[in-house]
């Protein structure tokens, strides 16, 4: 339905569909990364995301990516914390493409992703957690 919908609005070159159930070499991961502008990590509106953020969040960022995430509570929080990217309705897709294509006509793409992978690199690395993750581990093991 996806590249179906994508040939109609005449977008289909530039978007690329990599789906796989089997395992994907980790060269393929970051080379299509380095083809992308923009995250997309749009659930549905199920108790357990909202409670959570996505590993893709912090993985967008670090490749210089603008996120763009479901309007969940704390991923709209995170969001505006780091002006990471946007957040779009969850339960309505139309909507959700709408703010998303405003967004990207007025937003510097580049100069978000770049100032995400600066955030990244320097606040979310395992040598910037480490100190939290022991301290987690010393709790636990009392």
């Amino acid at each position: 339905k996806m590249r179906k919908y994508a040939y109609k609005l005449e977008i289909a070159k530039q978007v690329n569909f990599r789906m796989s159930t089997d395992q994907v070499d980790y060269e393929i991961i970051e080379n299509a990364y380095a083809s992308m502008d923009v995250g997309l990590v749009l659930l549905q509106d199920f108790p357990h995301y909202r409670e959570s953020l996505p590993t893709k969040f912090y993985e967008y960022m670090h490749h210089h990516l603008l996120v763009v995430a479901s309007d969940f509570p704390l991923w709209k929080s995170f969001i505006k914390e780091y002006s990471c990217g946007i957040a779009v309705p969850s339960n309505d897709a139309r909507k959700a493409a709408a703010v998303f294509w405003h967004a990207l006509k007025k937003l510097d793409i580049k100069q978000i992703g770049n100032k995400n992978s600066r955030i990244a690199r320097g606040k979310f690395t395992w040598n910037s957690q480490a100190d939290l993750l022991l301290k987690l581990y010393k709790t636990i093991l009392k």
